[in-house]
């Protein structure tokens, strides 16, 4: 782990993607449970990279290698694993699914995640696809404890929110992710979203 977090560190993610292989490979049966907590984070960030490289087929077959294999466990570690994951299957499914199927990605993770970062980032996927108003996105972001950190950042999808929106709500789509990747400041967002308080 600390090899590949060495990679990452130097910008070398073919061999970031080689070490979690390797961890992945030779402890994915192991029965220590700190071990198998490793290979759950090797999956997670395997699958990350993969979408950082826009190999989002190798991403989310990371991504569903890790659910099937840890989802019959009920340590906390876990289940946050497969939490994120699930959120990154529902993101970068904007690139390659229907968006019938994108929102059926999305109440899958509504139904098994009470993360209030989650369910805003699912409220934004859906009001990208016209199921909800930006105003409901707001609510859902100011759902988020102040104390928690904001880690989402929506690499994988930039280049789709730039290509598939335009004038209003493309300015919209900009404010909220600014939202999470810059200021992280709700009030500023709710002004630039246009919101009365």
């Amino acid at each position: 782990m600390n090899q590949s977090v060495t990679y990452v560190r130097l910008g070398r993610s073919d061999d970031e993607l080689n070490s979690y292989a390797a961890l992945i490979e030779q402890f994915k049966d192991s029965s220590n449970e700190e071990i198998q907590i490793e290979v759950a984070r090797a999956m997670y960030n395997q699958g990350i990279t993969y979408g950082q490289q826009g190999k989002f087929d190798d991403a989310l077959n990371s991504f569903i290698t890790l659910i099937e294999h840890f989802k019959g466990s009920s340590n906390e570690e876990f289940q946050k694993t497969i939490a994120n994951s699930r959120v990154n299957i529902a993101e970068q499914a904007l690139l390659d699914e229907t968006p019938e199927q994108v929102l059926t990605l999305v109440a899958e993770v509504e139904k098994y995640s009470e993360n209030p970062q989650h369910l805003a980032v699912m409220q934004f996927i859906r009001f990208l696809l016209d199921d909800k108003s930006i105003e409901e996105v707001f609510i859902a972001l100011n759902a988020i404890p102040t104390e928690m950190k904001l880690t989402w950042g929506f690499r994988e999808i930039k280049d789709y929110l730039t290509d598939n929106f335009e004038g209003e709500k493309l300015q919209q789509i900009q404010a909220v992710v600014s939202f999470f990747e810059q200021h992280k400041d709700i009030e500023k967002l709710r002004i630039e979203l246009g919101l009365k308080s």
